[in-house]
């Protein structure tokens, strides 16, 4: 389980999947609207290589681009 940021302000579906270069590597557990961040916080589940990529993730539907939270 991984601490995700969303850049958008529309909360995804539990269930959403999120993609690595169009490979499926994870999909959202939980996801609520930050007024103070003015992003979407949340939880995941990642393969490994996801989080050990670095960089950021898109989400399949809508493609708003997501960061693992350290």
């Amino acid at each position: 389980m991984s601490r995700v940021q969303i850049e958008s302000n529309t909360v995804p579906a539990v269930g959403s999947k999120l993609l690595l270069d169009s490979k499926e590597v994870g999909e959202i557990t939980s996801a609520v609207y930050s007024p103070t961040l003015e992003k979407v916080v949340g939880l995941a589940y990642l393969r490994t290589e996801a989080v050990d990529a670095k960089r950021a993730l898109k989400l399949a539907e809508g493609g708003a681009a997501v960061t693992v939270s350290r």
